[in-house]
């Protein structure tokens, strides 16, 4: 795969692809959570405006995130600068936006007295689906990209703002494989939301199995500004704490239904 430009031009404007497919990505997330509103019993007004709490919690977080990671690359680039700190808040990170968008649902909720799982659930979906739009983007900007590669699935950037123009290098397509995976992680989630009550199933389902598929898909990235300690990536650590949670949340739950049980019988 030979990815010849990272944006087109309208008239004498140029767009990059990157900003499309995060914008496509939130339309996507945003029209999948409505859809689904009526399945929770809650008002569309109601999404509408948790939708927007998400959506500037995980903006910030993501920002946040990546330039706290980004920071340990500094020296190596020289003092920072007033275009370097720009140029590192143009990126963001995924947990980081995942991890602030669901506090600022949290908060919504408490504010508003909303059922915390049902719209964690309402928005997972939606969430997986809108992600997996958004990889397509760093795929074409040439960002999150994978190692190098001598297989036959590799993809080539000979106009990206991440890599020397006319780079022949051939990197190991991660973020068309992460795409992937979150289409599944999307069927699954949406099998969950419409077979079980909305109580914070498919959110913790989503959590699960992206923690797994992301730690496993760090191994084969090669991009440098994401944070690395003791050979284990930023979004590693992550995985693991965000798969422990997923764990304990279920381990306690199947618990308290044990309980429940023995105390009937």
């Amino acid at each position: 795969m030979v990815i010849s430009s990272s944006y087109f031009s309208i008239g004498s404007l140029r767009v990059g692809y990157y900003i499309v497919f995060m914008t496509l990505g939130l339309l996507v997330a945003a029209a999948v959570s409505l859809i689904q509103t009526k399945r929770c019993g809650a008002r569309y007004r109601d999404v509408l405006l948790a939708g927007v709490f998400a959506t500037v919690g995980g903006i910030f977080g993501a920002k946040l995130l990546y330039f706290v990671t980004s920071l340990p690359q500094l020296p190596a680039a020289g003092n920072l600068t007033l275009k370097t700190a720009i140029a590192l808040l143009n990126g963001g990170t995924f947990y980081g936006g995942m991890v602030f968008g669901g506090l600022a649902v949290l908060l919504y909720c408490k504010l508003f007295e909303k059922p915390l799982g049902a719209f964690l659930d309402l928005f997972a979906g939606g969430l997986a689906l809108g992600l997996a739009v958004g990889r397509i983007g760093c795929l074409i900007a040439g960002c999150c990209h994978g190692i190098v590669t001598e297989g036959p699935f590799f993809v080539v950037y000979l106009d990206s703002p991440n890599h020397p123009a006319g780079d022949p290098t051939h990197y190991l397509p991660v973020q068309l494989i992460e795409s992937l995976c979150l289409v599944v992680i999307f069927i699954a989630c949406e099998i969950l939301f419409y077979t079980a009550k909305p109580r914070g199933g498919s959110a913790l389902l989503f959590a699960l199995l992206y923690s797994v598929a992301r730690f496993t898909l760090e191994c084969f990235r090669g991009d440098v500004y994401r944070g690395i300690l003791f050979g284990i990536s930023t979004s590693q650590y992550i995985s693991v704490l965000l798969f422990l949670f997923c764990y304990g949340v279920i381990l306690a739950h199947v618990l308290k239904r044990h309980r429940a049980r023995t105390r009937k019988t």
